[in-house]
């Protein structure tokens, strides 16, 4: 047994050495970052609407889009992304799945003609149109994208933190999205 054990901790700064050394290679650090994001993302998983609906009726902005510079960062690099693909020409028709409270909503809306806003959780989307009640092209609606089929096609979808559902993202058809289209998902995007 004392064999063993030597050897396990011999064998762990060896470890150490490779995890050291796999990290240098910037392809495999990424994956291992974005394995690590969908990991801790797909823990969410067994939450259910009514667990959701909790969330936003317990307080508004649950996850803080309003207020965490990381996500006021995020939402502002995305923007500035969709700027560069439009070339100065605002999309004809956008999607946006899981909108919650509309943060994201009110800044899509500035860049769309027509913004068609989904979320599964109706308190949510009623502080999204109240958030967005000063623009007359966005349309809002309860929509699950476990269950509910894609109610068209769009030449710019943007799916935001839903990864949680991230098998149920990879069965929006890709005709849903028109060419030339982008698709963008927060922390993993596409463009075509």
């Amino acid at each position: 047994m004392r064999f063993i054990q030597a050897t396990f901790h011999e064998l762990v700064p060896l470890g150490q050495q490779v995890r050291r050394k796999l990290a240098s290679i910037s392809a495999l650090r990424s994956a291992w970052h974005l394995a690590h994001a969908l990991r801790n993302e797909l823990r969410w998983r067994p939450i259910t609407q009514s667990t959701y609906a909790k969330c936003f009726a317990g307080r508004t902005d649950p996850w803080g889009y309003e207020v965490t510079p990381f996500t006021l960062e995020k939402f502002q690099a995305s923007i500035e992304l969709l700027d560069i693909a439009r070339n100065g020409v605002r999309f004809e028709r956008a999607w946006e799945i899981g909108c919650a409270e509309g943060v994201f909503t009110a800044r899509l809306a500035q860049i769309c003609e027509r913004l068609s806003a989904v979320d599964f959780i109706p308190v949510a989307l009623e502080r999204a149109r109240v958030r967005c009640q000063e623009f007359n092209n966005i349309s809002f609606s309860k929509w699950d994208l476990r269950s509910d089929p894609v109610p068209g096609t769009f030449d710019l979808i943007v799916i935001t933190d839903v990864l949680g559902s991230l098998e149920a993202v990879f069965r929006i058809p890709e005709r849903a999205c028109l060419q030339p289209g982008i698709c963008r998902q927060s922390g993993v995007g596409t463009e075509r």
